[in-house]
């Protein structure tokens, strides 16, 4: 934003929700579950100058708290090893989550021992969760391609419009109670005649 505005481009934040947030509850893992976190903080897995970043490891090594990674795959030998070194336990559960809410998505559960090994092979841009939530999370393979997912497996909306529409007229409205719901278009037009007449 900071070129853009250098540069005379006027430009705009939409508010949206976090990358991490997101793959996190896509994968079924709340990042503050009841009793597995208290706490979660978000870090980057790369410094500014590219090389390993100033973090306080014995702080993101403490236990009952989750550490979401956003920008760490190539640097997760050497977060496991900073965090293990700092003295969180070599079984904390990890999980990757690579490509989240594309048809490429992949999502692995592993520890944070095993962590440089299980992502070998994976490029994509993705997000670590580091935790006890993290076991709750589901693996994920992408589909191939021509293939769509079993719809159970990765929910989504549907991809066109009418259809995402018609899922969302089937959802249930809640409603508080004591309350009732305002009247739709067709109910209002049909008061305003009535109250005309």
């Amino acid at each position: 934003m900071e070129a853009c505005r250098a540069a005379g481009v006027p430009c705009q934040v939409v508010p949206g929700i976090s990358a991490g947030m997101a793959a996190a509850a896509a994968a079924g893992a709340p990042l503050t579950h009841r009793g597995l976190a208290q706490a979660v903080t978000f870090v980057t897995g790369h410094a500014a100058s590219g090389g390993e970043p100033e973090l306080d490891w014995a702080a993101l090594a403490r236990a009952n708290q989750t550490v979401v990674v956003y920008m760490g795959l190539s640097t997760a030998p050497m977060i496991a090893a900073r965090l293990m070194r700092a003295g969180r336990q070599g079984s904390t559960p990890v999980a990757v989550i690579e490509g989240a809410s594309l048809d490429t998505e992949r999502r692995l559960v592993t520890t944070l021992s095993g962590l440089a090994e299980a992502v070998q092979g994976l490029d994509g841009p993705a997000i670590l969760i580091i935790g006890e939530v993290a076991s709750l999370a589901t693996s994920l393979q992408p589909a191939h391609p021509g293939e769509g997912r079993d719809p159970g497996q990765h929910p989504r909306l549907p991809s066109n419009d009418a259809d995402a529409l018609g899922t969302l007229a089937q959802l249930p409205v809640p409603t508080c109670p004591g309350s009732r719901p305002s009247p739709g278009r067709a109910e209002r037009k049909s008061a305003s005649r009535g109250a005309r007449r």
